[in-house]
């Protein structure tokens, strides 16, 4: 199993992605969630710790620094379809949490 989860790292990588960049932007706007909430909760705290996590976990993949651009690309087309644009400026903090925690990462 372990081998299987390795072989397909990048799968669950691009589906969490979409997850979190994605379709948890469209539920949130569609259920209503108060600004403060969405932006404090999901941009700051879920968001900013999946950015940690994924330089942690893309160390093994090939041309794994590539990946580090991968999440943030994907936030701002979720970005461009239910935020206001100033919220462009996360992705840069979601690239370099990344970056920091990929550099970290022994390999």
């Amino acid at each position: 199993m372990h081998n299987l989860l390795d072989k397909y790292r990048w799968q669950g990588l691009i589906c969490i992605d979409l997850l979190l960049g994605i379709i948890l932007p469209f539920f949130i706007k569609w259920v209503g969630i108060d600004k403060a909430w969405r932006f404090g909760l999901i941009f700051i705290v879920i968001n900013c710790l999946w950015s940690i996590v994924i330089g942690n976990i893309i160390k093994p993949l090939p041309h794994s620094w590539l990946w580090l651009f991968v999440w943030p690309l994907i936030y701002m087309v979720g970005n461009w379809l239910f935020y206001p644009k100033y919220a462009y400026l996360f992705a840069i903090v979601y690239l370099g949490a990344s970056y920091i925690a990929y550099g970290r990462e022994k390999g």
